[in-house]
């Protein structure tokens, strides 16, 4: 070996020595954050496993605080992936005493490190039971179910959320889904409730002779889930037609009245329709895999078409998540990343609007205008398309606020003014119903703080740079 090549190595050396402590020192004060946890309840009386995922291969102690009435049994470690991800299964134990409210849980690390979320002690959840199959009935591309609900706090409401895991073959991944399910009526037993779950897309070894492992449970207006009911059917039972986007069907003709406010505290929006609108509870394909409740509001007036989409994300981390565990071993088309989220739930998210964009792309129309806009300072799309049938114009406005997708869409004849009064109608709403405008554009990204409503106080500074 040559002296100037000794000599290159031992500087190398050298200075690998001296910058080691110090890399080992960075890494070790990067903050840890939680990727994924389920379920986030522990009902009084009950063990429950939650599970959690983190982005690092330590040990961890997790604490409950205040503990009184609650037991951690066990902490299981789970598989790792992506490196330094890694499942944790920890189960606690409410006993009949223990005080319903929020608890924090605290997970700690080697060399001081810690993460804190919250879980909650309901003071009651619903029951469910009787799980029957009434077939395809309402829907060719999907399975009616019927339960019976007990609800001591007689909090389950009219439209209940429903949440379903339905799993076909082997070799496919299970189709994870929220949707609004239907009181139809009461039994000694608690009330009935109806709901139609979709049919999931054929996968590699599915026949009409596949069994299906379909599990539900319902929340309550609080959104504490019930136990789960489980079952299992042949994939034919779900019909012979998937529609997985179909769009809703409008009522008859109820506009030429007077405009009215469409004002929905519940999804954070209110819209002006030229009359009164009909209201239908849908379900939404989100772009990865996962079923999410959607409600219609539409009108037709004339020969002009109007309507307002409303999509709830809120559901889409637990579902992606929870869905993950499917995954066959290494398999990144499922799993995703921390920056993407556990299961995509992340991208599915930041990718919403950009997916509506692309299912109006598939139309028999022409796109004419694709434009950013903000309402209030939230952002968004705006569209035009000509549509090749008639001519007539739409015009869709698509939006995202508090985790709720917002499609607004109104179709004119050709030749017919711009429906301005309907598509830039929108007014946000915060926690009380008020209007909302913000101080800097809101962007509905996880991991991206919401500004501060005007009028609030005034925004934290920012840090300056290095």
């Amino acid at each position: 070996m040559s002296p100037a090549i000794r000599h290159f190595i031992i500087i190398g050396v050298t200075v690998a020595a001296s910058l080691g402590p110090g890399v080992q020192r960075v890494e070790a004060q990067q903050p840890l954050r939680l990727e994924g946890i389920y379920p986030r309840q522990l009902p009084i009386g009950q063990s429950t496993v939650i599970n959690l995922v983190v982005p690092t291969v330590d040990e961890l102690q997790p604490e409950i605080a205040p503990s009184q009435g609650l037991t951690v049994s066990s902490v299981t470690r789970g598989d790792s992936f992506q490196g330094a991800h890694t499942w944790w299964a920890i189960t606690v134990d409410v006993g009949k005493d223990a005080a319903p409210g929020d608890r924090t849980l605290t997970l700690r690390f080697p060399r001081g490190r810690a993460i804190s979320t919250v879980v909650a002690i309901p003071s009651h959840v619903p029951r469910v039971g009787e799980l029957r199959i009434l077939g395809a009935q309402s829907n060719p591309a999907a399975l009616d179910l019927e339960l019976a609900a007990s609800d001591g706090a007689g909090d389950l409401g009219a439209a209940p959320y429903v949440w379903f895991t339905a799993s076909c073959g082997s070799a496919n991944m299970p189709l994870p889904g929220v949707i609004r399910g239907t009181v139809a009526g009461k039994r000694e037993s608690g009330s009935v409730v109806r709901v139609s779950i979709p049919r999931p897309a054929p996968g590699r070894d599915t026949s009409d002779a596949t069994k299906c492992d379909l599990q539900v449970r319902v929340a309550d207006s609080a959104q504490f889930e019930s136990n789960a009911l489980r079952t299992t059917v042949d994939y034919s039972a779900f019909g012979s037609t998937a529609s997985p986007q179909a769009p809703p069907s409008v009522g008859a003709d109820t506009g030429g009245g007077d405009w009215e406010d469409v004002v929905s505290q519940e999804e954070r929006f209110s819209v002006n329709f030229p009359g009164h609108p009909t209201t239908q509870h849908t379900t939404w394909f989100s772009q990865f895999g996962a079923v999410l409740p959607a409600r219609v509001y539409s009108v037709i007036n004339g020969q002009s078409r109007y309507s307002a989409t409303v999509v709830d994300y809120n559901p889409i981390e637990r579902l992606l998540v929870e869905r993950s565990r499917s995954c066959p071993p290494g398999a990144n088309t499922c799993q995703g990343i921390a920056d993407w989220g556990v299961g995509y739930w992340k991208t599915d998210i930041r990718g919403a609007l950009l997916y509506v964009i692309s299912r109006f792309q598939q139309r028999d129309a022409k796109v004419t205008t694709l434009s950013w806009n903000g309402v209030a300072l939230v952002q968004g799309v705006e569209m035009r398309l000509t549509n090749n049938a008639d001519q007539s114009r739409t015009f869709a406005s698509i939006y995202m606020h508090e985790n709720r997708l917002l499609i607004l869409e109104a179709t004119v004849p050709r030749g017919a003014a711009p429906p301005v009064a309907f598509n830039e109608s929108i007014n946000w709403l915060d926690e009380q119903g008020r209007p909302v405008r913000y101080q800097a554009t809101y962007v509905n990204i996880p991991d991206v703080p919401k500004p501060l409503p005007r009028g609030g106080p005034p925004a934290p500074p920012t840090p300056p740079g290095p």
